[in-house]
């Protein structure tokens, strides 16, 4: 049996990183999972990872909106959500079904494409935009107070990232957020200081689908599955590490206004590269 102390320091480390990268926890929370339980289910993995995100996520925007810094744009969260839970349903009903070592592999290569993308953004922005990187100061009112114009070509690209990433949300588990955070930025130029509160507010509507979606899915259930678990969701795992994800959340919030958005993105280009190649095995 996992040690309670590992799965509540793993929930420590997603409050903090969640808040501060707004990718949600995903990476962090089936990346561990698959690496400290590696005899339970992939499905189990994945349904308990996104009830995981769900928490903290709705933890997170919580901590954002509270820090009242943020002039939120509905459209966004509506338009990128809707379609992220509908595409999450979609792919979740077809993860049952797919082989544990495929869904395990399909996590890995996602997860290193998603690493690869990042650090070649890395290099673009350090080039293009060397002499306009921030030193871990105050990015500027205008950058909370952004606004999207919701003109029907901002509408199809929110809801292409939310198809995008609510398909890869469900079939491996993760929230979704690898994927939002550089479509966010790049496809849709939504300023880097108020991605994590998109992101994180996009998820809450994602994950809860998706979550419910593994709850309520009997197929595949492992036959000794104890009275802690329902459906593809074990609440003792969920219940450990989601208190430690509250705890630490505001601690997350409080880096993301401090550290520059340069070193915010190479911090998480490497957790994605030590992940992927932890469980692909290379």
């Amino acid at each position: 049996m996992v040690n309670l102390l590992i799965l509540f320091f793993l929930g420590c480390i997603i409050g903090i990183l969640s808040s501060f990268l707004g990718i949600g926890g995903g990476i962090i929370a089936t990346s561990s999972l698959y690496i400290l339980l590696p005899d339970t289910p992939p499905q189990t993995i994945i349904g308990t990872s996104l009830g995981i995100i769900f928490i903290s996520t709705v933890n997170n925007t919580i901590t954002y909106l509270r820090s009242k810094k943020i002039t939120v744009n509905k459209g966004i969260v509506l338009y990128t959500g809707v379609s992220m839970m509908l595409f999450t349903i979609i792919s979740g009903r077809v993860a049952i079904y797919l082989d544990a070592h495929l869904l395990k592999n399909i996590f890995g290569i996602v997860l290193l494409l998603a690493a690869l993308k990042s650090s070649f953004d890395i290099l673009l922005k350090k080039k293009v935009t060397r002499s306009t990187n921030d030193a871990g100061n105050d990015e500027g009112n205008d950058d909370y107070n952004f606004n999207l114009n919701l003109n029907l070509k901002s509408k199809l690209k929110l809801s292409l990232t939310g198809i995008i990433a609510g398909f890869l949300s469900g079939i491996t588990g993760l929230g979704g957020g690898i994927v939002l955070i550089p479509m966010l930025s790049l496809f849709l130029k939504i300023p880097a200081k108020i991605i994590p509160f998109y992101s994180n507010a996009i998820m809450v509507l994602a994950t809860g689908i998706g979550a419910i979606n593994y709850l309520l899915i009997k197929e595949h259930v492992s036959q000794t599955t104890s009275f802690q678990q329902i459906g593809h969701i074990n609440f003792f795992i969920l219940f450990l590490v989601s208190v430690g994800s509250v705890l630490t959340s505001k601690i997350g919030v409080y880096l993301n206004r401090k550290i520059s958005s340069i070193t915010t993105e190479i911090i998480f280009t490497i957790l994605m590269f030590s992940f992927s190649i932890k469980i692909l095995h290379f």
